[in-house]
């Protein structure tokens, strides 16, 4: 996962020379192939980095917590409503994320720590079985997400408002991974990752994807675009 200076990534990885070693967090900055290890982090899930880049967020165990690259203190913000967890990290301080994997529901925390408050439900009479892959665009007051099930217009990236999310609109149907980028949204569809023109202010796709690259492997749709 990139910072959001683009400048260094983390990354999940097992040391080979440990017998039993935990799976953990590491981050390495481009310009250099020396990964740096963080200790605290074990069991790490799904990491995701805090606005200055200051902070990593992740889930371990039934927790969410926060990691300071500087001192390299671990904090719990939240115990987890459900299993898991990946998501976002607001200006504002507000952490967005899914808890529950395939069947996740939306929950927003304090970044300082508190009681989640769930933010989305899936809503069976609709034919929704859960909400994942979070993303918040710019102004941090609407996401994009993905909503999953059989329910007709159910299926695919939807983006919603912080403040009505229950007015969410289906924009992309059938797309599990995306992320908006340089005003573009990044997908993957059929296996193959493509760009495709996105209007962050109207949340709007426009014109035809267009293919940036062949013959890469991809993670699980509550991953990220991978």
């Amino acid at each position: 996962v990139p910072s959001p200076d683009g400048r260094q990534i983390v990354f999940r990885a097992v040391r080979t020379d440990a017998p039993d070693a935990p799976v953990m967090l590491w981050t390495r900055p481009l310009e250099s192939l020396t990964p740096r290890l963080l200790a605290g982090s074990e069991g790490a899930d799904l990491p995701f980095w805090s606005p200055d880049g200051r902070f990593l967020a992740f889930a371990a165990g039934d927790e969410l917590r926060k990691l300071n690259l500087a001192d390299g203190t671990v904090q719990r913000v939240c115990t987890l409503p459900l299993q898991g967890a990946g998501g976002e990290w607001n200006e504002d301080g507000t952490i967005l994320f899914s808890s529950g994997g395939g069947a996740g529901h939306l929950f927003t925390v304090a970044s300082s720590g508190g009681e989640p408050k769930p933010l989305l439900v899936p809503d069976a009479k609709r034919g929704e079985t859960g909400f994942v892959l979070p993303r918040l665009l710019p102004g941090g007051r609407r996401l994009l997400f993905n909503a999953l099930g059989e329910g007709e217009g159910v299926f695919g990236a939807h983006v919603a408002s912080l403040d009505r999310p229950a007015e969410r609109r289906l924009i992309g149907p059938g797309l599990t991974r995306f992320v908006p980028a340089a005003g573009h949204l990044l997908l993957v569809r059929n296996g193959t990752p493509r760009a495709q023109p996105f209007h962050a202010n109207r949340a709007e796709l426009s014109g035809e994807p267009v293919t940036v690259a062949t013959s890469v492997g991809a993670l699980a749709a509550n991953a990220g675009v991978g």
